[in-house]
């Protein structure tokens, strides 16, 4: 292993180690203080300074010792299924009530904080359980009685390109703002002769087979938002055209988003898709251990960017509901978001000093003040009001996860044997109608089959109808085998395709 090889993977082990080292100062107990649960899918550095700035803010605001009692069971698509079960439980054996909030300790977590506004959105949906004889659906988040005046001073206008800052109904609270792009490694596409990824798009060039790395949207919704961000800014048929070929020149699917990142760093693939915060970071680090700022490239492809809230939510029969909410005005407060984008302040900073201790989180602040009075401050002077995209979202994210696993994930070998195979085929010059015909197998949608018998062809008017179906657990099994056999199928043909062409 070369030395720079070996410095670089030293010092992303120092990185992911770091927090580590301040686990036990960041969760200490502290005698007589109120304790505020928070389950997340945040990473250590988030929570030490989230939780630190935290309770420097309370200890001054109220003369009173609060911590955070982090609980990080997996990503947020886990920790929603976790609360899902856990509140379907609870309603069973009468300890939260169908209707109103349910008693202060009813259930361990007080708020959810992070994971994108999809998700918050499922858990103010809540789950389906039986009261007076019907079937309902039960909130697993509370309204909190935030006044107009008080959001309009946190958000101006409810409104970042096509997605909204906070739930109107105030079930939950954008914190800070996502976006999403491109983490590349500038010496691999030389390598490979390829100009560095502006556009989704770019990835699909067959050159890059095999050095994308991915996240499973099954698994990351991160991820999920990412891919959902392609299919809104393409249109249907354009974006799982790109999905499917990006997702064909993939080296794998990591249940991890952060995984990708580190690979690109590392130079064992050439691209990966990530968050904003973990690309900066990385490309940040990787420039701190060689010197190097061109190495590593992070783009936010322009007009393509969806920008996505980052809430927070108050959980029903919470242990200390009045600490949530004061969580949430720290959050909000402009103290609260210097956290987020401000440069570290050391371990000797005052105690009311704003900006985070150790860690830059590299965040983008939601409120709107402080664009407009602490920019100069900011680690990455990025506007996101300024760069998001206004193309609304389609009803088709929850079928990102199931089509992806059948024609990609979950049979990959066979995916990438296809296009491999079609990729030697335009090399041999085979005939427009030859590829023609490989191409309309490879992207061809699946046909699906409704509880009634009847089959429709996956498209933007069907996809609605078909998400509820995949909702069902049954259900999903038998479409999951049915989805890949009809891809299997697709990929055999092609290569009995290009079996032909080759013998003329």
């Amino acid at each position: 292993m070369r030395l720079s090889s070996i410095i670089l993977v030293g010092a992303l082990i120092v990185l992911l180690a770091a927090p580590l080292a301040w686990r036990r100062e960041s969760t200490r107990a502290v005698d007589g203080a109120r304790r505020l649960t928070v389950i997340s899918p945040h990473n250590e550095q988030i929570r030490i300074e989230i939780g630190g700035a935290f309770a420097r803010w309370h200890q001054r605001e109220f003369g009173e010792a609060a911590v955070i009692d982090w609980r990080t069971p997996g990503g947020t698509s886990d920790i929603r299924k976790l609360l899902e079960a856990q509140y379907t439980s609870a309603v069973s054996d009468g300890r939260i009530p169908v209707t109103g909030i349910g008693e202060p300790g009813s259930l361990p977590y007080d708020v959810l904080l992070g994971g994108g506004s999809y998700e918050h959105e499922r858990l103010k949906r809540g789950v389906f359980v039986h009261f007076d004889g019907e079937l309902i659906q039960m909130p697993i988040s509370a309204p909190v009685a935030i006044p107009d005046e008080t959001l309009r001073a946190w958000y101006g206008e409810n409104r970042v390109g096509a997605s909204s800052l906070y739930d109107p109904d105030r079930h939950w609270f954008g914190t800070t703002l996502s976006s999403f792009g491109i983490l590349f490694n500038q010496p691999l596409f030389d390598e490979l002769q390829l100009s560095s990824p502006q556009r989704w798009r770019d990835l699909c060039d067959p050159q890059l087979l095999g050095w994308v790395a991915l996240a499973d949207p099954r698994q990351s919704g991160s991820i999920a938002t990412t891919y959902d961000a392609i299919l809104n800014n393409y249109g249907w048929e354009d974006g799982w055209r790109t999905l499917r070929a990006m997702a064909a020149n993939a080296r794998y699917f990591s249940s991890s988003s952060t995984l990708p990142v580190l690979d690109v760093s590392a130079g064992e693939a050439a691209a990966g898709l990530c968050i904003d915060f973990y690309g900066r970071y990385q490309a940040q680090a990787v420039q701190a251990v060689d010197g190097d700022g061109t190495r590593l490239g992070f783009v936010e492809p322009a007009g393509e960017t969806l920008i996505d809230p980052d809430p927070v939510s108050v959980l029903r029969g919470g242990p200390d509901p009045d600490l949530a909410m004061r969580f949430i005005d720290f959050l909000l407060s402009e103290e609260g978001q210097s956290v987020w984008q401000f440069a570290a302040t050391g371990e000797g900073a005052k105690e009311s000093e704003w900006g985070p201790r150790r860690f830059e989180l590299r965040r983008l602040p939601i409120r709107r003040s402080m664009y407009s009075d602490h920019f100069g401050q900011f680690i990455d002077r990025v506007d996101p009001f300024a760069i998001a995209s206004d193309v609304g979202q389609g009803e088709w994210r929850a079928l990102i996860g199931p089509v992806l696993g059948a024609c990609a994930i979950d049979i990959h070998d066979e995916q990438v044997h296809a296009w491999r195979v079609m990729r030697e085929a335009r090399r041999r010059e085979a005939s427009s109608s030859q590829l023609e015909s490989m191409d309309t197998l490879f992207f061809a949608m699946p046909m699906h089959t409704l509880p009634d018998g009847t089959r429709v062809e996956l498209s933007p008017e069907s996809a609605p109808r078909i998400a509820a179906d995949w909702a069902d657990r049954e259900r999903a099994a038998e479409l999951r085998l049915d989805y890949m056999s009809q891809f299997r199928k697709n990929y055999a043909d092609i290569l009995k395709l290009a079996a032909a062409a080759a013998v003329q």
